[in-house]
């Protein structure tokens, strides 16, 4: 009996055990697996202005046969197509034209994207319209779940808010978004509860994941980061569709902590007076927004994300005055901006049409009416340009008075600037914004790009970029790219606002543990000191530069945030100023890091691309320190670095036997 009742114990044990575990996503084969195995066996035709989607909806894999050829970008689903079926976990014949399984078929690079892999693989469905309504729908009322899938709730929540007020995701429902106005107070009182209600519930739920598990990261950052963003997304959203006071009343708790706001005040801190600062994602511009409005810090600066230009909406708050800063002023007529009329322009170029056009004559011609100057595509008149080669006059006395440039540089500025922008076939919105806001200001407003931003925002302007801080400054000198640097450095204006400008969070105690996404801003820092100490030492300023570098180190030390290759550089100068000692523990740290990476990526003996590109990455660095040791003439130790470095580069590139 005694030994009946201690089975029936252990039973109830695991059986409350199983009950009480947190619930995890859904197993589907990952979007690789699945597209891998599409592609094997079909193909997808060229279906234009038609498009062909992968969707994981609740009952499998599907493929989907999409229209958005209507105004707002709707999805209007034309065919659809089980593959994987979930209640049976095996993949189904379709109708499609077919490959030929013995040969190999790679996914096409339309669809091997890091959105359809990364999304799909952090939430139980995705890729279709109504993806964020199912999850609410099936995980909403569950206790218990797992970080991953209280991640998928939080943003599904976020999402269903947003595709409320617009299709800016291009899976909005039509059946549920509003009717709005492109204008500010465009929400009635039971529209702005609906947003208000799915907007708070991901940020509760995003709280809750945080407490749960504050060392969760996704594609943004840490739990905290991502729940002191969301509260930001809710202000900002409603400052552009209602209002100031609707959008403060989400300002009612304190958020980031304390590398977040530091970082965010050195953002503001780099520029100059009533600037404009173009920033491009979340965690660049949401924090600055934050001291801006709770703090009061520095609201003469315009803070203006790139990825949002594209809303006519968004551009439309930007012509109201923000805090301290002046409004925005463009050429364009400001409806065009407002009601996205300009969404893009072709660069239909020709031979012989490479003189450069001024970016000012090319607005006048965008913001005309007549046909005559637009080209017809599609039975719809778009406008055109017909070089890459763009220009904009320099107004010196404009520079120099409005501090755009300092006096000591006045010797250098252009009388024009001249640029090839970065794009082969058109440009959009965003673009058409950045130019006609730089060429409008003519010099009498500074503009800045945070060093975070894509390359690709820059539109080819990186020669005419200053560095000054965390952010470029756009400024009419042109430099010449050196080593893959973007811009030039003056370095009196640089050292200063790295040492008495900039605010720096004590690593030692303000933050306990450093996430990855620290430790990727704290690499951000670290190349900038790098920069900055290698041009001082370059000037004949070997006190400055040391000065900076250990600047560096007493604000970023190495017990906190590991070294990485940002900090090659500093080793570097360290051994032109003959600190051995000091360069030798940082080429000796560094080497340490990535001799474990490549310990780590021999051990895995892995095909796949990224980690191969990772492990030539790490050979690459480990021969720059060998090369430096050498070059510095460190003996012993350098003798030492050598040998590990050819003990590694033996094993992935052995010498030949003859």
């Amino acid at each position: 009996m005694e030994k009946i009742l201690i089975i029936l114990l252990v039973f109830c044990l695991k059986a409350n055990a199983q009950n009480n575990a947190p619930v995890q996503l859904p197993v589907y084969p990952s979007f690789t697996q699945m597209a891998s195995v599409f592609f094997q066996h079909y193909t997808l035709p060229e279906v234009y202005p038609k498009e062909y989607y992968f969707a994981k909806e609740p009952n499998g894999w599907h493929i989907l046969l999409v229209d958005r050829n209507n105004k707002f970008g709707d999805r209007q689903v034309i065919e659809d197509y089980l593959f994987w079926d979930r209640s049976k976990k095996s993949y189904l014949s379709l109708t499609l034209p077919k490959n030929d399984p013995s040969e190999v078929a790679n996914i096409p690079v339309a669809y091997d994207t890091w959105e359809n892999k990364y999304f799909s693989s952090i939430s139980p469905y995705y890729g279709y319209v109504g993806w964020d309504a199912d999850v609410i729908k099936d995980y909403g009322s569950l206790q218990n779940l797992s970080d991953t899938l209280l991640n998928a709730l939080a943003r599904a929540y976020s999402s269903y808010a947003e595709n409320l007020l617009s299709n800016n995701t291009g899976l909005s429902d039509t059946k549920v978004r509003f009717n709005l106005t492109v204008s500010l107070n465009s929400l009635n009182q039971e529209q702005l509860e609906t947003y208000r209600k799915y907007e708070h519930l991901s940020i509760e739920t995003y709280k809750k994941l945080w407490k749960l598990n504050p060392k969760f990261e996704n594609f943004v950052g840490e739990g905290y980061l991502v729940y002191s963003n969301e509260i930001m997304n809710a202000f900002l959203t409603l400052r552009y569709f209602q209002n100031e006071v609707e959008a403060h009343k989400e300002l009612n708790q304190t958020i980031y902590d304390p590398f977040f706001i530091a970082m965010a005040k050195n953002y503001l801190a780099s520029c100059d007076s009533n600037a404009i600062i173009f920033t491009n994602g979340d965690s660049d511009t949401y924090p600055l927004l934050y001291i801006q409005e709770k703090e009061g810090f520095r609201t003469d600066v315009l803070v203006i994300n790139v990825s949002l230009l594209g809303s006519g909406r968004y551009m439309n708050h930007l012509f109201c005055k923000i805090g301290q800063s002046d409004p925005l002023s463009v050429y364009l007529d400001k409806n065009l901006y407002i009601n996205n009329a300009r969404q893009y322009v072709i660069i239909n170029k020709s031979k012989g049409d490479e003189e450069p056009i001024d970016v000012k004559d090319m607005l006048i011609q965008i913001n005309s009416a007549d046909t005559s100057k637009k080209y017809k595509l599609n039975n719809e008149y778009v406008d055109y340009i017909k070089t890459t080669h763009l220009r904009v006059n320099v107004d010196k006395s404009n520079a120099i008075s409005h501090k755009i440039v300092g006096s000591d540089e006045s010797d250098y500025i252009q009388p024009q600037m001249e640029w090839m922008l970065n794009r082969s076939s058109a440009f959009f919105q965003n673009d058409l914004a950045i130019l006609d806001i730089f060429s409008s200001s003519n010099f009498q407003r500074p503009i800045y790009f945070a060093i975070t931003v894509a390359d690709d925002s820059y539109l080819g302007l990186e020669q005419y970029f200053q560095l000054e801080g965390l952010a470029y400054k756009l400024v009419p000198i042109k430099y010449a790219i050196k080593n893959n640097e973007i811009g030039g450095i003056n370095t009196a204006r640089l050292f200063n606002k790295l040492k008495n400008k900039f605010y720096y969070a004590d690593l030692n105690n303000d933050i306990v543990a450093l996430s990855e996404n620290h430790k990727r801003l704290i690499c951000n820092y670290r190349a900038q000191f790098g920069r900055l100490a290698t041009v001082l030492i370059n000037e004949n300023k070997p006190d400055s530069a040391e000065n900076i570098l250990d600047l560096c180190l007493q604000k970023f030390p190495y017990t906190k945030a590991p070294l990485d290759y940002s900090s090659i550089s500093h080793a570097e100068c360290y051994y032109k100023l003959k600190k051995d000692s000091i360069a030798n523990l940082l080429v000796s740290l560094i080497f340490n890091k990535y001799s474990k990476d490549m310990d780590a990526y021999l051990k895995l003996n892995s095909q796949n691309k990224e980690e191969e590109y990772n492990k030539n990455l790490a050979l690459y660095i480990l021969n720059k320190l060998s090369t430096l040791t050498e070059m510095y003439n460190q003996g012993k130790f350098g003798e030492t670095i050598r040998m590990r470095y050819e003990n590694y580069r033996k094993i992935l590139n052995p010498e030949p036997i003859f």
